[in-house]
């Protein structure tokens, strides 16, 4: 058989087949079911992130931690390289 007839006999076989009038309604609202359904996670980062950016007081505390970090690495680096 050449492909093109398993293609033909396949469809004409699908066309044949039957399903209820509200099949897919069916199918959807169990998929609406199951989203609702579904358990929310505890922490959400893209809240936090829309949170942190959003207030300018919570993005002053996120510089002056980066700034921290950075002198902290800093710090770090020349005690290491002196001490040694």
């Amino acid at each position: 058989m050449k492909n093109e007839e398993i293609l033909k006999l396949w469809t004409d076989r699908k066309l044949q087949m039957e399903t209820e009038g509200d099949f897919s309604a069916k199918v959807m609202s169990r998929i609406y079911k199951y989203e609702e359904q579904r358990r929310k996670p505890l922490f959400n980062i893209s809240r936090l992130v829309e949170i942190a950016t959003s207030n300018p007081l919570a993005k002053a505390a996120m510089i002056m931690i980066a700034a921290m970090a950075g002198v902290l690495r800093v710090v770090f680096l020349l005690c290491t390289f002196l001490w040694c």
